[in-house]
C-alpha cells in the first residue's frame, strides 16, 4: 500500500489542471516519437525522440547515465514527467490568502 505522503501529492497533482495538460502533452509527444520510431521509415536517424527528453527537462537528464534502451528511456521520460507534474502542480497552486484574490479584484473604468 501506498505512504499517505505520497498518495497526497499524486492527488494534489491530479487535481491541478496545469498538471494534467502538461502530462498530455508529454503523452502525445511520446505517442508521436514512438508513431515516427516504428511506424515511419527514415533513410537516417530521427529527432522526435529528443522532443519528450526537452519537454521533461531538467529531470529528464537522468537519460544520459542510463543505458541505450528504449524502455529505460521511456521509464526515465515517465519519471521526470511526473516528477515535473508535482512541481507545476505544486508551485502552480494559490498561496495562502490568495484563492480568491482574483475573483474580488475589479476592473478599473
Amino acid at each position: 500500500m501506498a505512504c499517505p505522503a505520497i498518495r497526497s501529492v499524486f492527488a494534489v497533482t491530479a487535481s491541478s489542471t496545469v498538471a494534467r495538460v502538461y502530462l498530455l502533452v508529454v503523452f502525445g509527444l511520446l505517442v508521436w516519437a514512438g508513431i515516427d520510431a516504428y511506424a515511419v521509415d527514415h533513410a537516417d536517424s530521427s529527432f522526435a525522440a529528443v522532443f519528450p527528453m526537452l519537454a521533461t527537462l531538467p529531470l529528464s537528464l537522468l537519460a544520459i547515465i542510463v543505458p541505450d534502451s528504449a524502455v529505460l528511456y521511456l521509464v526515465v521520460i515517465v519519471i521526470a514527467a511526473l516528477g515535473n507534474a508535482v512541481l507545476l502542480a505544486h508551485f502552480g497552486r494559490p498561496r495562502k490568502g490568495q484563492a480568491n484574490d482574483l475573483r474580488n479584484r475589479r476592473v478599473a473604468s
